[in-house]
């Protein structure tokens, strides 16, 4: 990330980035859906890898239009912000990320506009939130590691063949890709398309209904 210091006279212009993750997501959804009448694991691993991809789509959505929103509300108000310096108020995780920009954008939205907030009581910004956390176990499941203590991992002696033998079995964690659906990499395929218009949508006060995020009247 540049350097650079912001004044009150200058604007940060942002390029998204380009939907190539989430043309792939979509193609490589397409390839599960071939898959599912005759490998289940075959289509979880697609649809895994799509939900992967479209994750990072959204993600990197996300923190561009955060930065671009932190970076000009710090210049404008006369703070002369680097950019390095606004990167460190970007919270790590998605999902606090998702929460930031959508306080944000409704804090510079037209005045003649209702405010609005991320609804996390909706089942489509839970599943979100689900979704998400499905993809970090994905991308960081430790396969077949199982750490604690002799009695956490339930070990036992056994006498075996005339001498005693220490058994351990411990209990193995659910494998993530095992409990990938079809329905979970359409829906964040279709959330990482939908979101963005939809924060358009209330930031400009249109009486469109809002699946995500809802207003204050």
């Amino acid at each position: 990330m540049s350097d650079s210091t912001l004044g009150p006279n200058d604007f940060l212009s942002i390029v998204l980035p380009a939907d190539h993750s989430l043309a792939r997501a979509k193609r490589l959804l397409t390839l599960a859906e071939v898959q599912e009448l005759t490998s289940r694991d075959d289509m979880q691993t697609l649809a895994g890898l799509a939900i992967a991809l479209a994750v990072a789509h959204f993600s990197g959505s996300i923190e561009a239009l955060l930065l671009h929103a932190l970076a000009n509300s710090e210049a404008q108000a006369g703070k002369r912000p680097t950019l390095n310096y606004v990167g460190e108020m970007v919270p790590p995780s998605l999902p606090g990320k998702l929460r930031l920009l959508v306080k944000i954008s409704s804090e510079t939205r037209p005045i003649d506009t209702p405010p609005f907030f991320l609804d996390e009581d909706s089942r489509e910004t839970q599943d979100l939130f689900r979704v998400m956390n499905l993809r970090n176990r994905l991308m960081h499941h430790e396969e077949g590691i199982a750490m604690g203590t002799l009695a956490e991992l339930g070990a036992q002696l056994a006498f075996v063949d005339r001498r005693w033998v220490l058994d351990i079995s411990p209990p193995m964690p659910v494998d993530p890709w095992t409990t990938i659906t079809m329905d979970d990499a359409h829906f964040i395929v279709q959330a990482a398309e939908s979101f963005f218009g939809e924060l358009q949508t209330a930031g400009a006060g249109s009486d469109r209904p809002l699946v995500f995020l809802r207003r204050m009247r």
